[in-house]
């Protein structure tokens, strides 16, 4: 997948947002804030990287899912999600209990429920748990 542009998503580009953004180009599984701090202490400390996250999602650039074991991970949206007025994923995810990615499935997705009147949707999430392709093979 391409990396989204930074100034379409109306966010300025700056060479930390660069390198982050890049990071989870380079992936193909749901990121926690502890890989970015592992992996990117140049591009800003703690708080640094979850304001830029936060920045990222609510531009539609990011989405967060909470993985089973509770930890909140993003992943790049596909360009058909930052389309939408409100920023919504409608994908699965798949956690994997071997070697604990959290992988989008695009391809699968979530049906619109109706809630009863009075209810409003912020996120819905779906999570698979079992073992992935990667860890399956022989």
């Amino acid at each position: 997948m391409a990396a989204p542009n930074l100034n379409k998503a109306g966010l300025r580009s700056t060479p930390a947002r660069q390198r982050i953004l890049e990071y989870l180009n380079q992936h193909d599984r749901a990121l926690a804030l502890t890989d970015l701090e592992r992996d990117l202490s140049d591009a800003g400390d703690r708080a640094t990287l979850y304001r830029t996250l936060k920045s990222f999602e609510d531009a539609g650039v990011v989405h967060k899912v909470v993985g089973l074991d509770g930890v909140i991970r993003f992943a790049l949206c596909e360009s058909a999600c930052r389309l939408h007025h409100a920023h919504f994923h409608t994908h699965a995810h798949f956690s994997c209990q071997n070697c604990g990615h959290l992988t989008c499935l695009q391809e699968i997705e979530l049906p619109r429920i109706e809630l009863p009147e009075g209810y409003t949707t912020d996120d819905v999430q779906l999570v698979f748990s079992g073992t992935c392709q990667h860890c399956a093979k022989p």
